[in-house]
């Protein structure tokens, strides 16, 4: 294992040019007339994680300029490390554009909760922050509507977190009496 590490360790070394060039040479010969099956493996998949951790910039500023002066000259190295760091900008973008679509949907499902069936699920979240909680029959008594509606309020509601339920027992969570501050806030405005 230590031998492993070793030769990995020399290799890295080698690829980012630390060597002093009688080392160079004989690792550029070895590569070249004795073919050691393992060792070029081993030179290749070091090579790939310097590049990756290159174009991640998971690297030192020391070892980005070593490679940017030797290994990355090569044309073919300098593409790939585009390609992939022209991907990664590309993934971090996409993935902010999904949590934005996933944000408005949540968004979308939240107003739609509280405004469905005639603003039952306001009328609901008002009554539960006086009550504080309440089963579902209370509920239905409290906002005068019919099981069957009042189902569909609470499962929307509680699918939004603006309410939880804990063994059949309804109340606002947080995110229910923040809403409601905002929509007094609103209320208070006209």
């Amino acid at each position: 294992m230590f031998q492993e590490l070793a030769k990995e360790q020399l290799i890295r070394s080698y690829l980012l040019g630390e060597l002093p060039e009688s080392e160079q040479e004989r690792i550029e010969e070895r590569l070249v007339t004795d073919f050691d099956q393992d060792f070029f493996e081993a030179v290749l998949m070091i090579e790939s994680e310097l590049v990756e951790d290159y174009a991640l910039g998971l690297i030192s500023d020391q070892e980005r300029a070593k490679l940017e002066r030797g290994l990355l000259m090569s044309p073919h190295e300098f593409e790939f490390v585009q390609t992939l760091d022209q991907y990664i900008t590309d993934t971090k973008a996409a993935s902010g554009w999904e949590q934005l679509l996933s944000q408005a949907e949540a968004n979308r499902n939240l107003i739609y909760s509280l405004m469905a069936d005639n603003w039952l699920g306001s009328e609901i979240l008002f009554q539960l922050k006086a009550v504080q909680q309440a089963s579902e029959s209370e509920l239905a008594s409290l906002v005068e509507r019919e099981d069957i509606s009042l189902s569909g309020a609470l499962s929307r509601l509680t699918g939004c977190e603006l309410i939880q339920e804990v063994r059949g027992q309804y109340s606002c969570s947080r995110l229910g009496l923040e809403t409601l501050e905002k929509l007094e806030g609103l209320t208070q405005l006209s």
